[in-house]
């Protein structure tokens, strides 16, 4: 046999052997109990923090989702269906809140027997809010 031919014969043979290593390998991994993405957020995509606060951004701006009505072009959230969201134009103690947000922080997105991360995916994807680290979090 020529040198050539041996060479890529033994090449060959290895790479075999190595792939079917790896894919055993891969075949026979435990779960990892690791989360992903590992950091999540504040607050969803372009949307402002103020403080503990999220604004809620203005009908017709990215990333809100169904959270405005379409026919009234007003928002649909109230107190009852997100925890921690208080209305525009409301005062609470002595300041006045002059656009919608939502405090995340609540205990109230810790209750009903879930974590506050999987309760907020839960509202990201009722509302088709994108939230990088909690509508794509895979440990609920």
């Amino acid at each position: 046999m020529d040198f050539y031919t041996i060479v890529i014969l033994i090449a060959i043979v290895l790479l075999i052997i190595i792939l079917t290593y790896i894919g055993i390998q891969l075949r026979f991994k435990k779960d990892s109990s690791v989360q992903f993405p590992p950091v999540a957020n504040t607050c969803p995509d372009y949307w402002v923090s103020d403080g503990s606060y999220c604004i809620v951004p203005a009908n017709g701006k990215t990333n809100i989702g169904t959270i405005y009505d379409n026919t009234t072009g007003t928002i649909s959230l109230t107190p009852n269906t997100t925890y921690g969201f208080v209305a525009g134009n409301t005062i609470v103690g002595n300041t006045v809140i002059t656009n919608p947000r939502i405090d995340f922080s609540v205990i109230g997105w810790s209750s009903m027997g879930k974590s506050s991360l999987c309760q907020q995916k839960d509202w990201s994807n009722k509302y088709n809010i994108v939230w990088d680290g909690v509508s794509n979090y895979n440990k609920c």
